[in-house]
C-alpha cells in the first residue's frame, strides 16, 4: 500500500474502517539450485513420515501434509501420553518434532529465499549443539541429507525471484509518485533484513527496516518509542 500514513481516517472506539484492497497475483519459479536444495528437505522429511508409520501413526498423503495439520498431530500425541504413557508416543512426538522444523525450512525457501533460509538453518544448529537443544535439533544435525542441505545452502549465492520483483515494483512506483511511501510486508524478521538491504542500494528510495519488540537469536526487536521513531523517519 503507497498512500501516505497520515491519510488514514482516525478510528474511534466504535467504528471500523475497511479500505477496500485490489490484490495481483504474481507467480515466480524457484531456480534450480533452491529446488534441488528443497528436494533433499524434502527427503528428510520422507524418512521421518516413514519412521512415524513404523511407530504405528501413519500420515496420509504425506507430501501434502500442512503446518496445522501437524500441529493438530502433535496435539493428538501429547493427549495420549495423559492416559498410558507409551514409549512410542514419546518417540512419535520427537519425529514430529524434526518435521515441523524441516516444514518450516521448506516453507521458508518457497517463499522466502537463500539468506532467510541460512539465518534459520544457523539457528537451528546453534539449538542442536547448545546444552539445552532438544533431541529433535540434535538428530537433524547429524542427519546426511539435512548436512547436504546445509552445505549446499552456504555455497549458493541464488537468491529468491521475489527481491528483484520487489525492487521493480517499488522503482516503478517511485519513478511514477516519487512522493509515494511504499510499505513492504514479510513474513520473517530475516526476510526484512534482505529487502532493507537491497533496496538501499536503490537510488532514491530510502527504506526503514519495522519488527516488533520481541527478541530472536542474534535480533533484538524495537521498542514502543523505537518504533515511534523509526515511523517518523519514514514520513520525512
Amino acid at each position: 500500500d503507497h498512500r501516505d500514513l497520515h491519510s488514514f481516517p482516525t478510528r474511534r472506539s466504535s467504528d471500523l474502517y475497511i479500505h477496500k484492497k485490489e490484490i495481483e497475483w504474481i507467480k515466480i519459479d524457484l531456480p534450480k539450485d533452491m529446488t534441488e536444495i528443497k528436494g533433499l528437505l524434502e527427503k528428510v522429511m520422507e524418512e521421518r513420515f516413514t519412521k512415524l508409520t513404523e511407530l504405528g501413526f501413519p500420515v496420509h498423503n504425506p507430501k501434502f501434509v500442512n503446518k496445522k495439520e501437524l500441529l493438530g498431530m502433535q496435539k493428538k500425541l501429547q493427549e495420549e501420553l495423559r492416559g498410558l504413557p507409551d514409549p512410542s508416543v514419546y518417540a512419535a512426538i520427537s519425529v514430529v518434532a524434526e518435521i515441523m522444523k524441516v516444514n518450516h525450512a521448506v516453507e521458508i525457501i518457497e517463499t522466502q529465499g537463500m539468506e532467510s533460509l541460512r539465518k534459520y538453518m544457523e539457528r537451528l544448529e546453534h539449538e542442536a549443539y547448545s546444552k539445552s537443544g532438544s533431541k529433535a535439533s540434535k538428530r537433524l544435525a547429524e542427519d546426511l541429507y539435512m548436512r547436504q542441505a546445509i552445505h549446499r545452502i552456504k555455497d549458493t549465492d541464488t537468491e529468491h525471484p521475489k527481491l528483484e520483483m520487489v525492487r521493480n515494483i517499488v522503482s516503478r512506483q517511485i519513478a511514477g509518485r516519487p512522493e509515494s511511501r511504499v510499505i513492504v510486508f514479510t513474513n520473517y524478521r530475516d526476510t526484512a533484513d534482505m529487502v532493507t538491504a537491497s533496496l538501499e542500494a536503490m537510488e532514491d528510495i530510502h527504506p526503514v527496516r519495522f519488527v516488533g519488540q520481541s527478541s530472536k537469536y542474534k535480533d533484538k526487536g524495537l521498542t514502543q518509542k523505537q518504533q515511534v521513531q523509526k515511523i517518523g523517519r519514514a514520513h520525512v
